[in-house]
C-alpha cells in the first residue's frame, strides 16, 4: 500500500565530452522515489489546503487536519506500539518519522517513503469494501504497521551506501533496499502486519485463495512473474499475496530471525539486486530454490477442482473481476466487471451467458435495479484535485445522473417504493443512512462510532427490515436484522471472522450470506426468526463462494467463484435442501471498550511545513560549460509532508570565467484553487565563436545570458 508515479529522467553520456549528470531535481526525485513506493494506484493525496495540527511522540510527528485530532492520537499510540514491536525484529530507522492521517479519500489505503525523509500517509476511511483488509482489530493499527514496515525496511543503508549518504544525504537512488522487487517490499509488510497485529491479510482468506485457485488449475506463478505491473490475475495484488505467503513460508521453515538477517544483507550489498546471493546469506537457500519448494508444497496441498456448488454453471469467462451480481429478472443479471484490459463497466448477463455492456463505472460495487429499469450505484469521483469522494448515481438509457453530492455513500440498496439505504463513510467509521428516492437524507438508521462499521445493508422483500453487517471495535462481526419500524435489531450470526454479503430469500424468512469461519468463504443461511443456521455442503473442497444473490422467483442462486484467472459469475438451482441444523450463537467476543483505546498524550501545535521541507540531500552538477570549461555546482529538491510547498534548486559556476547559473522552481498549494508556481533562472548559452578576420584563429566566444522570472497559476 503505497504511492506509484510515472515520471522519466535521463542520464546523458556524451562521447568525447565530460559526463553530463545534471537532471531536473524534482524529476529525478520522483523517478527514483518510485523504487520505494509500492502498491496499488493512488488517486488522492493529503489536501494541502486544509488546516493541519501536529502532535509529537517519541518517534513520530503525527499531523492531522483540524477535526481528526482523536484519530491522530489513536494513530500516534498505534505507531509507537508498532515501532516497539518492529524494533525487536529489524534495525530501527533513523530520525523522526512524519505520519499524516487524513480523510481525503473514500477508500482505504496508505503509502510510505524514505524520501526525502521517512514519512507515512494514511487514509482513515475504514475498509468496508475491501474484504482482505476488513479482518483487523483496529484499521489504523493495521495500516500503520504495514507502512511502518516499509520505513524499517527501506531506510536501511550500510557499507558503501551509508558512506554515500553521509556525503550526499538522503539522495534518491542511495537506498539499497529500495531496489527490492515489489514482492519483497510488500511481502515483508503484509507478513509483519499479520504477525504483529490480531488481523492482517495472512489471517484473512484472500491471499491463500489466490494461491489455491492457481494451484487447482496448475497455474502457480514463477518468482519472476510477481510484479505490481503484472498483466496476469491478480495483477499487482500478486506481489502482495504471493510475496507475503512466501515470506511467511521462509519464516516458518528457516526461522523468524532470518527475515531480519535478509534485510541486513540487502542493505550492505553494493549490487542491490543480487537477491539470490542475499537470500543464501540469510536463509541458506536461494530465493529461486525456496520459491520452487513453496510452489510444490502448495500444489500438493490441493486436490482436483470441484464446482463451488452442486449444479454450478459458470456464465462469465473473461477473468480478472466479475463481481456483485444482481438479478433484474429471473433470466438476466447485472454485474460489475474489469477484465484487466479495458475500463471498469457494468454488464447485463443472461442465464445463457450472453452479455452486453451497459456503461462505464469508476468503482466495482453493485448496481441495484430500479422499478423503472434504471440502475442505482455508487462510484468514486474527484471533488477537488486532492480529494476523491463516493456518491450515488442513477443510470437510465445509457445516461448517468448524479443523485447525491458530498455524502460519501457506498453499497446502496433500494426498496420497491424507491427508498434507499446506503453506507455513509467517515474517518475510522461508517453508518447506515436512509434516503428518499431523490437522494435526500431522511435519518441515520445506525450511527457508527470510533472504529465501528456498518456495511452491506439489504432490504427485506416486504421492505420492513434490513439485513446488515456490523463490525465492532476489536474485530468482532455480527449479521443483524434491523426492524425499520422500531429500530430494534436481532443478531443472527456472530464471530471473530469475516461475515459478508447478506441477501434475502424470496420468502423473507431467511438470509443467505458468506462466512469465513472455516477459513474459506462458504454460504450460510440464517433464519430471521430463530437460531437456525445451515451451511452449504461440499464448498470446503473447492475455493470458496462469494456474494450470493437469490433470483426473484427464488428458484436460482447467482454467486461469484474464484478461479486461477479471476472471479467468475455463475448460477445454480436452489442448493440448501439440507435439514436446518440448530446452532446456538456464540457469546460476543470480548474486546476492550473504545473508551480504553490507547491514545498518544501531549498537546497539538500548529503544523510547521519547514521541518519536513528542508533539503535532505544534494547532488553534484558536472557538465560542459558553453565557454569551453566545466560547469560545477549542486542541486537539491524537497517538499513538505502534505505537499503544500514543493521546490527544486540548482546553482553552478564555471571553471573558466565567472558565469554563474542558477534555477529555482517553487510551487505553493496552500489554497484550494489555484496552485501557484514561481520559476526563476539565469543561464548562459554559446551563441558563436569569434575568429580573427577570415582566419581560423579563435579570439573569443559570444555568450548570451538569459534571466527569466515567471509566475503561473
Amino acid at each position: 500500500m503505497s504511492l506509484g508515479m510515472n515520471p522519466v529522467a535521463t542520464l546523458h553520456v556524451l562521447r568525447g565530452h565530460p559526463i553530463r549528470v545534471r537532471v531536473r531535481p524534482r524529476v529525478l526525485f520522483w523517478c527514483l522515489a518510485m523504487l520505494t513506493m509500492r502498491s496499488q494506484q493512488i488517486v488522492a493525496q493529503p489536501a494541502p489546503y486544509h488546516r493541519y495540527r501536529t502532535l509529537d511522540t517519541p518517534h513520530f510527528r503525527v499531523t492531522v487536519p483540524v477535526g481528526l485530532e482523536r484519530e491522530g492520537r489513536v494513530a500516534g499510540a498505534a505507531a509507537e506500539r508498532a515501532y516497539g514491536q518492529l524494533s525487536k525484529e529489524l534495525k530501527p530507522p533513523r530520525g523522526t518519522i512524519d505520519l499524516v492521517v487524513t480523510d481525503d479519500a473514500d477508500y482505504s489505503n496508505g503509502y510510505a517513503t524514505p524520501l526525502p525523509s521517512n514519512r507515512i500517509v494514511v487514509f482513515a476511511t475504514p475498509p468496508v469494501e475491501t474484504n482482505s483488509l476488513r479482518l483487523n482489530e483496529d484499521w489504523l493499527a493495521l495500516v500503520i504497521t504495514h507502512e511502518l514496515t516499509h520505513i524499517f525496511h527501506l531506510d536501511r543503508a550500510d557499507g558503501l551506501w551509508s558512506l554515500a549518504q553521509h556525503i550526499f544525504g538522503r539522495g534518491p537512488g542511495l537506498f539499497p533496499n529500495s531496489y527490492s522487487p515489489s514482492w519483497v517490499t510488500e511481502g515483508l509488510a503484509v507478513y509483519y502486519e499479520s504477525r504483529l497485529t490480531p488481523g492482517g491479510r495472512l489471517k484473512d482468506s484472500e491471499h491463500t485463495l489466490f494461491a489455491r485457485a492457481a494451484a487447482l488449475e496448475h497455474r502457480l506463478p514463477q518468482l519472476n512473474d510477481l510484479s505490481l505491473g503484472s498483466p496476469v490475475f491478480p495483477g499487482g495484488d500478486g506481489a502482495y499475496a504471493y510475496g507475503s505467503l512466501f515470506i511467511d513460508y521462509l519464516a516458518h521453515t528457516r526461522g523468524d530471525t532470518t527475515i531480519g538477517r535478509f534485510v541486513d544483507a540487502e542493505s550492505r550489498d553494493i549490487i542491490p539486486w543480487r537477491l539470490n546471493h542475499q537470500s543464501k546469506d540469510a536463509f541458506g537457500i536461494s530465493f529461486k530454490d525456496a520459491f520452487d519448494a513453496w510452489r510444490d508444497s502448495v500444489q500438493r496441498s490441493v486436490g482436483d477442482p470441484v464446482p463451488p456448488l452442486p449444479g454450478w454453471r459458470e456464465l462469465t469467462h473473461h477473468g480478472f473481476y466479475a463481481l456483485a451480481p444482481r438479478w433484474r429478472t429471473d433470466s438476466t443479471l447485472v454485474y460489475a466487471a474489469n477484465d484487466g484490459r479495458t475500463s471498469s463497466a457494468e454488464y447485463e448477463l443472461s442465464v445463457r451467458g450472453e452479455r452486453q455492456r451497459i456503461g462505464r463505472r469508476n468503482s466495482l460495487g453493485a448496481s441495484v435495479p430500479l422499478a423503472d429499469g434504471g440502475l442505482l450505484f455508487a462510484q468514486l469521483e474527484y471533488s477537488s484535485a486532492s480529494e476523491v469522494r463516493s456518491d450515488l448515481y442513477v443510470e437510465r438509457n445509457g445516461t448517468q445522473h448524479r443523485l447525491t453530492k458530498g455524502l460519501r455513500l457506498v453499497q446502496p440498496d433500494v426498496r420497491r417504493d424507491g427508498t434507499i439505504i446506503a453506507v455513509r463513510l467517515a474517518a475510522t467509521r461508517s453508518s447506515l443512512l436512509l434516503l428518499d428516492s431523490t437522494g435526500h437524507p431522511r435519518r441515520l438508521v445506525r450511527d457508527g462510532g470510533e472504529d465501528e462499521t456498518w456495511s452491506e445493508p439489504r432490504w427485506s422483500p416486504d421492505g420492513s427490515a434490513i439485513a446488515a453487517v456490523h463490525r465492532a471495535h476489536g474485530g468482532s462481526f455480527t449479521l443483524e436484522i434491523i426492524d425499520m419500524a422500531t429500530g430494534e435489531s436481532r443478531v443472527v450470526d456472530r464471530g471473530p471472522w469475516l461475515i459478508s454479503s447478506p441477501a434475502w430469500r424470496a420468502n423473507g424468512r431467511s438470509v443467505i450470506y458468506t462466512s469465513e469461519e472455516t477459513g474459506i468463504p462458504i454460504l450460510v443461511q440464517a433464519s430471521v426468526s430463530g437460531p437456525e443456521r445451515v451451511r452449504s455442503q461440499r464448498v470446503q473442497e473447492g475455493n470458496g463462494i462469494f456474494t450470493p444473490e437469490v433470483s426473484p422467483s427464488g428458484r436460482q442462486l447467482a454467486a461469484v467463484a474464484l478461479r486461477a484467472d479471476g472471479y467468475h459469475v455463475g448460477v445454480t438451482g436452489e442448493t440448501t435442501r439440507e435439514a436446518p441444523v440448530p446452532i446456538a450463537l456464540g457469546a460476543p467476543r470480548a474486546a476492550p471498550p473504545i473508551e480504553r483505546e490507547a491514545l498518544a498524550p501531549g498537546d497539538y501545535h500548529r503544523y510547521s511545513a519547514w521541518r519536513s521541507a528542508l533539503p535532505r540531500y544534494w547532488y553534484p552538477v558536472l557538465e560542459q560549460a558553453p565557454n569551453g570549461g566545466l560547469r560545477l555546482g549542486a542541486t537539491t529538491s524537497g517538499h513538505d509532508v502534505i505537499g503544500r510547498h514543493v521546490y527544486d534548486l540548482s546553482v553552478a559556476t564555471t571553471t573558466k570565467g565567472l558565469y554563474p547559473t542558477a534555477s529555482l522552481s517553487y510551487q505553493y498549494a496552500g489554497f484550494r484553487q489555484p496552485y501557484f508556481q514561481l520559476d526563476v533562472s539565469q543561464n548562459y548559452r554559446l551563441e558563436g565563436t569569434l575568429r580573427n578576420g577570415g582566419t581560423t584563429d579563435v579570439v573569443g566566444q559570444l555568450l548570451r545570458r538569459t534571466q527569466s522570472v515567471s509566475l503561473a497559476s
